[in-house]
């Protein structure tokens, strides 16, 4: 069931009133500015570059710390003096021993903290590294370690899209620098609806759903109701704008309607929203208004006398079932519930049942509380969600596959609550270039040494490299790999009939589906043969790649979109080695029964919730969520 609405404040009024007669709500209001990690985020930054709200983001800083009584009464003392000031009278209280033991440590962790980050952001360092810095040196993720509540993950996903927001500001500005892209954000938090990144939901049918039309748009739910049809709501009055109060003419992108008023224009947009609203039921469709100030919208309907719709009145007020409101405490409960059953988090879940239950141990409801049939019906949406986990389709690919038998927990980190990683960016930047340069050097008619190079120089990218001399290092190293790559084709020219190629296809017994993409097919007599470029400097057996197997797989299914042939080699071109460069094989259906045996174990722990660190020497050095995400190796 979805419930539909014009506003974010009928959403609201909606939802608390459902939430205060037990009813469980999928409602998602969160803004990005006000996740609490965003907040951190960006008050480190402000403080580290000392702008114009390094004050307040001081005050949030200390006040994490020391709490809000401490950080008031300091300010209160200092608030003629400036930031720098006021970090040397905060140096002065922990010199002159004013404070207990735990609260001198807790000081003394913030300006150790403040001194790193400045360093850092006086070396210079692109906006990305510094969101990257804050995240690490501070404690704003590191209770996510241990805990991976609605709220964790919420502050998980949108740290990972505020670093996302620097990396893609650094690839377009000149500037590059922390300073500059906070100006930036400040102008995007002019959009006060700016909304939030919501952590990953497996099933929302669990719950009604109560929205926005806007946000509506593209969904489809069996039953939807619309309320708060009446004049002035739905369709909202139009407010006269003392600025603005018509389009500019050149940002129609329709031929510009004649003889028409604005007040009439308005309607008419008002009326296509309302369309996008009612055209999301699929089996039934609630209209909900008043008798009297009835929407247009709503009589437009009733006058065109439709023969599926039955116009019925609404009960009176007496004749209602009298709902008991809970308390704001078990509202709250009941909705993270709702939130942890979703995401197939059960452990969360069964603590929350547990929080509900020594609610009721304490009086705070009254015994004959409506919520006292929720454990029943708890317990048979938990045993429903549990039968329909095989019926969740899984979206992987080779990587994302290898990623979970390496550490389960980085799959979700990366995958799930989608925290970039920093470390890896410049190898993985090289190797995008590289595929781009062979890509369209395979498309050309007239193939050459120079055409690499040429190549080589159009796309390549400065801002992939932190520093000048490592930009030369890797450049060199392009030009040698493209030389001996030309070297090998020229004496072993291939046909190919296929570059970068994409496939999806589904494995129904798993009900996972497989996506990747294809560095070249090439026509080997009557047989396709694939090939993978490496840029890596490890070699491996081509028998025992994942990603040959599911290439392999997805051209004997035919999911390669305008290729069509028998699969015959496939083959790792091992760029680094020219001496050695190939690793081939042959697969044969026992192997890829075999890959796909690893594949179904991979979706039923996704499925299971299994998401464990798995501490390895080597893999574990190269790993960015080491530092501070992973509970494997926190500081003892």
């Amino acid at each position: 069931i979805a419930i539909i609405c014009r506003t974010w404040s009928q959403v609201k009024q909606i939802a608390k009133t459902l939430q205060q007669a037990s009813i469980p709500v999928d409602v998602y209001t969160e803004k990005f500015f006000n996740v609490p990690a965003v907040k951190d985020i960006l008050a480190w930054g402000h403080f580290i570059v000392n702008s114009t709200q390094a004050d307040p983001a001081l005050f949030r800083i200390l006040s994490q710390q020391m709490g809000i009584s401490w950080t008031r009464s300091f300010f209160q003392k200092t608030k003629t003096g400036n930031i720098k000031e006021k970090i040397q009278s905060l140096m002065g209280i922990i010199n002159e021993n004013q404070l207990s033991t735990s609260a001198k440590e807790k000081l003394l962790w913030v300006m150790e903290k403040t001194r790193s980050l400045q360093n850092k952001f006086g070396q210079n360092r692109q906006a990305d590294e510094m969101v990257w810095e804050i995240l690490s040196e501070t404690d704003i993720l590191r209770k996510t370690r241990h805990n991976y509540r609605y709220m964790d993950r919420l502050n998980l996903i949108n740290s990972g899209h505020l670093m996302s927001i620097a990396e893609s500001l650094i690839i377009r500005e000149k500037d590059k620098s922390l300073k500059h892209w906070l100006t930036y954000i400040n102008i995007l938090q002019l959009d006060l609806k700016y909304p939030a990144i919501q952590p990953e939901s497996y099933d929302s049918s669990i719950a009604v759903q109560v929205l926005t039309v806007h946000k509506s748009k593209g969904l489809e739910f069996p039953v939807v109701m619309i309320p708060f049809l009446r004049a002035g709501s739905f369709p909202l009055r139009k407010k006269t704008s003392v600025i603005v109060d018509s389009l500019p003419e050149p940002w129609y992108q329709w031929p510009k309607p004649e003889n028409i008023t604005l007040d009439e224009e308005y309607i008419n947009e008002e009326r296509r929203i309302f369309y996008v609203a009612v055209t999301r039921a699929k089996e039934q469709l609630y209209l909900l208004g008043p008798s009297k100030a009835q929407s247009t919208l709503l009589k437009e309907l009733e006058n065109s006398n439709i023969s599926i719709m039955e116009i019925l009145p609404m009960q009176e007020k007496e004749t209602q079932i009298p709902i008991e409101s809970i308390s704001e405490i078990k509202q709250n409960l009941l909705v993270d519930l709702n939130r942890e059953i979703s995401a197939h988090q059960y452990h969360n879940a069964t603590t929350i049942i547990e929080d509900i239950r020594c609610l009721d141990q304490n009086g705070k409801l009254s015994e004959n509380s409506p919520y006292e049939d929720l454990y029943p019906s708890v317990s048979r949406r938990m045993k429903y969600q549990d039968s329909i986990l095989d019926s969740n389709l899984i979206k992987l690919s080779a990587s994302s596959i290898e990623e979970y038998d390496q550490c389960s927990l980085k799959y979700r980190l990366d995958k799930i609550d989608r925290v970039p990683q920093r470390r890896s960016k410049v190898a993985m930047e090289f190797g995008i270039i590289i595929h781009n340069v062979l890509e369209e050097f395979h498309g050309a008619e007239d193939q050459s040494l120079e055409m690499l190079r040429n190549l080589l120089d159009k796309h390549w990218r400065q801002d992939a490299f932190e520093y000048l001399i490592r930009e030369e290092e890797f450049k060199h190293q392009g030009e040698q790999i493209l030389k001996d790559y030309f070297d090998f084709v020229e004496k072993y020219p291939p046909q190919v009939i296929g570059r970068e190629k994409r496939f999806e296809f589904i494995i129904e017994s798993l009900n996972v589906q497989i996506s990747g993409k294809i560095d070249r097919i090439d026509k080997d007599g009557k047989y396709l043969s694939v090939v993978d470029y490496k840029t890596g400097k490890n070699k491996e057996s081509a028998k025992n790649s994942l990603q040959l197997a599911l290439y392999i797989e997805a051209l004997k299914r035919d999911s390669v979109d305008g290729i069509q042939g028998i699969p015959g080699t496939a083959t790792l071109h091992f760029l680094r080695h020219p001496d050695d460069p190939l690793s081939s094989h042959e697969f044969t259906e026992k192997d890829l029964n075999s890959h796909q045996e690893r594949i179904k174990k991979v979706a039923e722990g996704i499925r299971k919730g299994i998401f464990n660190a798995k501490p390895n020497d080597y893999i574990c050095q190269n790993c960015d969520y080491r530092e501070f995400l992973c509970p494997a190796w926190e500081e003892k």
